[in-house]
């Protein structure tokens, strides 16, 4: 089983609320949210994880941005 560091999207960390495989095991899709000036951002983050020692980003969702 290949470990390693926590998944990031491009550097950002964020706080994770769920993650889910698919069926086949090839993708892992995680909800998750960052604040920041005075914004919450909450997204839903797809990678492919066909190779667990190189986990690619494939897309992110906005589900929402609202400011104070």
């Amino acid at each position: 089983m290949a470990r390693g560091g926590p998944l990031c999207w491009f550097g950002q960390r964020a706080d994770v609320h769920g993650v889910a495989f698919s069926p086949d095991g090839r993708f892992l899709a995680g909800a998750v949210a960052r604040s920041g000036n005075n914004a919450i951002d909450l997204n839903v983050l797809l990678w492919d994880v066909t190779d667990p020692a190189r986990p690619q980003g494939l897309s992110r969702a906005q589900v929402s941005d609202r400011g104070a």
